[in-house]
This record gives structure tokens, sequence and C-alpha cells, in this order.
């Protein structure tokens, strides 16, 4: 399936490489051209085409060709957008301007003063943001690269007091806590405070190469999550083969990045398909001003620019003249000599010698202008001649070039057809190892179940087994306890029982004792009974022997 879906990628790629634009000029773009895929080598025309209907290119020394866009007067490069953490790159720049994949991570920016405005000039070394850093007292700040600051892998970064040269109105600072705000261009603070921050920050930049990945370490990771206590996502990455417009760049946590190797082949810029926009150009920056400067200083230098591009579109490539008349002026000047005779006529001889005198170094002037002027024209014919010769070679190249792309597409269709039928029977393949796959696995689910049925029974049959050993040993303990509890009643009966014979046999011996003591209390009263009578019987006795 995913062998079907790149082929149908590449077909459509392939197809929409053929399509012209409006100028009748073939420009293979993202947009329905070539794609740049991830791993593969363009060139600088790549970025030519790519950014060329967001801004205009223009040639400058010394960086030869750079990118002027579109945008507000006070905007500034890594302002619209928003900062990430990713494993492989760290700090990484993420780009809300539709254009935005290229010109943030590669090459560098610097503020064009005569132009009135921030230009980018290409460069080859990709990176997460080619910016100079700065931190403390709470805030964060960065600021674009100068062209001159160069990335070194043997010595990783630039010259010492690298962001010396940078404009205060350059750079960009926010609170630390605001730092990873969706919408960095409404928590920017003011310019006029930069100067302030700029003293109480220092230069944090830290650009590290770690497996040939460029890595951004310039604001510790650990120490801003202990300062702000947030806890920051960390990002994985993914490639994209085309360049990211409209489309959310993270997701899932994860970034898509748009980063192919650019090899450096000097190329020209396509030819403009719209007119400069002077018209808007006071709309689009009122104020050409540089930083630190008053807005005054550059308005007629910009003026005379805009006139120079005007009168020189759409030949972006040669340069201004200097100051030298048009042919107009000059056509105008060969047509006043008549005039200037009939008043020579007029003056004083010695006047009209002198004067003779200066026109003829004038006629000299004129008649080296009017042969500068040929040569001019005639080496215009001779550009213009070897621009159509060019241009008809490079049709012939395109025609060539086409030609091949078709053939290519009828090689890629019947690749594409034996790759169909490779995956009709790979597919076929891989659905009947699939069945034997599934068979086996419903085998094996089935023993699996059958396997877990007799654990269960097993299981079942130990806790029925232990239930009924519990049951049995409750009941053996009830009749112990039972057992016992008899046995305690029986011995408290017993115990009662001897009680009783025990107050049975002590009554009997009271009853005994009570007996005895009354025998003995006859036995004595019978005896006292038998003494009284012996006395008796004795006075009796006494009385009788008395008388």
């Amino acid at each position: 399936m995913k062998a079907k879906i790149l082929l149908g990628l590449v077909t459509a790629a392939l197809l929409m490489n053929g399509a012209w634009n409006p100028a009748d000029s073939f420009r293979p773009t993202l947009l329905g051209g070539t794609a740049a895929h991830a791993g593969v080598r363009v060139d600088f025309g790549f970025f030519y085409n790519e950014l060329a209907p967001y801004g205009d290119w223009r040639q400058i020394e010394p960086y030869n060709w750079v990118w002027y866009p579109d945008v507000t007067q006070d905007w500034r490069p890594y302002s619209v957008g928003y900062w990430v953490f990713t494993d492989d790159h760290g700090w990484t720049w993420i780009s809300t301007d539709p254009w935005g994949s290229i010109p943030f991570h590669y090459g560098r920016w610097f503020y064009d003063g005569d132009y009135g405005g921030w230009a980018w000039v290409p460069g080859t070394e990709w990176g997460p943001a080619w910016v100079s850093w700065r931190s403390g007292g709470g805030y964060i700040g960065w600021a674009p690269l100068l062209p001159e600051m160069r990335f070194e892998h043997d010595v990783k970064f630039f010259s010492p007091r690298q962001d010396s040269r940078i404009g205060r109105n350059s750079w960009c600072f926010v609170p630390a806590s605001r730092f990873l705000s969706p919408r960095m261009e409404r928590v920017i603070l003011p310019r006029p405070r930069n100067v302030t921050l700029i003293k109480n920050t220092t230069n944090v930049t830290r650009y590290l190469m770690i497996d040939r990945r460029v890595v951004n370490r310039s604001i510790d990771l650990g120490r801003f999550e202990r300062e702000t206590r947030t806890q920051v996502v960390r990002y994985r990455i993914d490639e994209t083969d085309r360049p990211m417009r409209g489309e959310t760049p993270v997701r899932n946590g994860r970034v898509v990045l748009f980063r192919p190797q650019i090899s450096r082949i000097e190329v020209t810029p396509p030819p403009a398909v719209r007119p400069p926009r002077l018209g808007i150009q006071g709309e689009r920056r009122p104020e050409h001003r540089i930083p630190d400067t008053a807005p005054s200083e550059h308005q007629r230098r910009d003026r005379e620019r805009n006139w120079r591009d005007q009168e020189d579109w759409p030949r972006a490539d040669q340069h201004p003249r200097n100051g030298r008349r048009s042919v107009e002026f000059e056509e105008w000047d060969d047509q006043r000599p008549s005039v200037e005779q009939e008043r020579l006529r007029q003056r004083p001889t010695v006047e009209r010698k002198i004067e003779e005198d200066q026109h003829q170094e004038t006629e000299k002037e004129r008649a080296r202008r009017r042969v500068e002027r040929e040569q001019r024209q005639q080496g215009e014919q001779e550009r213009v001649q070897r621009q159509a010769e060019r241009e008809q070679a490079r049709q012939q190249q395109q025609q060539v070039e086409q030609q091949e792309k078709a053939r290519q597409q009828q090689q890629q269709v019947e690749q594409q057809e034996k790759a169909r039928q490779r995956e009709q029977e790979k597919a076929q393949r891989q659905a009947e190892r699939e069945a034997q796959r599934q068979a086996e696995r419903e085998q094996a689910r089935q023993q699996q179940q059958q396997v877990e049925q007799q654990e269960k029974a097993r299981q079942r049959e130990q806790e029925k087994a232990q239930r009924q050993a519990e049951r049995e040993a409750q009941r053996q303990a009830e009749r112990e306890q039972a057992r016992q509890q008899q046995q305690q009643v029986e011995q408290q009966e017993k115990a009662q029982q001897r009680e009783q014979e025990k107050a049975q046999r002590q009554a009997e011996r009271q009853a005994k004792r009570e007996q005895a003591r009354q025998q003995q209390q006859q036995v004595e009263q019978q005896e006292k009974a038998r003494q009284r009578e012996q006395e008796k019987a004795q006075r009796q006795a006494e009385r009788e022997q008395a008388q």
C-alpha cells in the first residue's frame, strides 16, 4: 500500500512539472513543479523560485542576489512565529509566515538602509535558527546574525563580540515567562526598551555540532524550567519534501521541518511575472529608515532607487546608470544646434568666438555621447541577441528535458505496472501467509483457551477442595468446641454433684453431731436427775437418820 501511495505521489509530481507560468516560461516550484525531497540536493535556483511570489530579488554587492520580503514596516526577522525545543536541534524557530520554511533556517539577514527594509542573503547551512541570544534579569532576547557571522564545524561560532555590530532595534526581547508563547509578535516588548534590556542581559549564544547536526543550546533548558516553573515539551523531528505553507508543522509531539541539502551553484533568479510594486512602496514601508537613524535621511535615496528600479524593470541584473542623462535628453540636445547658432549671430565677435569654441567642445561631447549611445545600443542589441539565443537554447533544452521526462514517465508507468503486479503478487502471498498465520494464531488461541479452561477447572477444583477442607476443618472445630463445651457441662455437673454430696455429708455429719449432742444432753440430764435423786435420797436418808 505504501509503495502504491509513493508511486502515485511521484507520478503527480512529474505531471505537475510540465506546468507553464503566465509569462510562458517554465518555473518548476513546489506549488506545482519540482519538489525538494529530504536528503536531495538543490541549488539557489530553488530558493529563487520559492520566494519570488513573496518579495523582490535584487543584486547587491558583496552578497550578489538578496531577497526583500513583502512585509510591514515594523517587521523584524524571527518575530512572527514561536519557539519549540527539539531533541535533535535544541531551540528551533517555527515561523507562521507562508514563506518561513527557508529564510529562517538558511542564510543570514541584514537591514538595508538604502532600501529601508530587511534583506535575506541565501546560505547552504541549515540551522534551527541563525540568531544571537541574550538573557538575564528575567528576559530573553534574540536578533538575526549578520552575513559575516559564519558557523564553522570545527571552531563552532563566528568571532569574539559577535553581537556588537547588531543594531539595538534588531533585537526582540520577551519576558522569560512568555518565551513559549504561540503568538510571539504579541508579546515582544517595545523597541525603546531594547537599550536597557541589552545593558541588563549577557550574550549566551551557544551553537554546537553534534553528530553532524547543528544544535542550539543558547538557552539552558534546565535553568529555564526552574526559573519559569514550566515543563518544556520535547519534540521529535520529522522531515518533509516541501516547504510548509498554511499548515501546522507542530502536531502530536513532533515537528515537521523542511531541510534539503543546498549546493552553492550561482544561478540567476527567474524573470519577474509581476511589475515592481512602486505604487504601494510607501504603504509597505512608509518610513525608509535604518535602525537607530532618523526616517528622513533616506527618503530621497529611496525615491531615486525606486525610479531606477522602475526604469530598469525587468532588467534587474543591471546596475544604475550613475547619473548619466537619459536617451530622451540626449536626443533633445541634438535638436538644439540651430537655436544656439541663431543666438550666436546676434552676439559680439569675441563672445561669439568663445561661444563657438564652447559650442565645438559641446559638439565633441555630444558626438562622444552619441558614439557611446550607439555603442550602448549595439551592446544592448548584442545582449538581446544573446538573451534570445539563450532563450532558444533554454527552450530546446526544455524540449529535450520534456522528451526525457516523457520517456522517464513512460518508463515509470511501465515500472509502476511491474511494481503493481509485483505488489499484487506480494499482496497475494502476504494474504496467504497472513491467512496461514491467522489460522495458526486461531489454533494457538483455541489451545490457549483450552489450557486456560483446564487451568481454570483445576483452580476451581483446588478452590472447591480448599473450601471443603475449610468447611471440614470448621465442622471439626465446631465438634471440638461442642465436645469441650460438653466436657465443661459434665465437669460442672460433676462439680455440682460433688458439692451436693459434700453438702449432704456435711448435713449428715451435722445431724449426727446434733443427735450426739442431744444424746449427750439426755445423758447429762439423766445423770443430773440421777444425782438429784441420789442427793434427794441422801437428804431423806439424812433426815431419817436425824429423826
